[in-house]
């Protein structure tokens, strides 16, 4: 795997292993998640923590009134 920037020669390892797991990641995601594969899972993780837009948001801790700064339940009470 040759890179295009200018990398010391002993940090190239890291970048194969790095190209190799998210190689993985997408086969995983897009053969057991279902993941269309027009759709790179890890980029869209990547947006998780932008947690201000829109008022309500969910992240991997859970539904989140951004106006508010709370977490809403997602149970409903009667």
């Amino acid at each position: 795997m040759s890179c295009q920037w200018n990398v010391r020669k002993e940090n190239r390892r890291y970048l194969v292993c790095l190209g190799k797991l998210g190689r993985k990641i997408d086969a995983f995601a897009h053969s057991k998640l279902q993941i269309p594969t027009k759709i790179n899972p890890v980029m869209t993780l990547s947006f998780m923590p932008l947690s201000v837009i829109p008022e309500l948001k969910i992240t991997d801790m859970g539904l989140v009134d951004v106006n508010n700064f709370k977490f809403v339940p997602l149970e409903y009470k009667d």
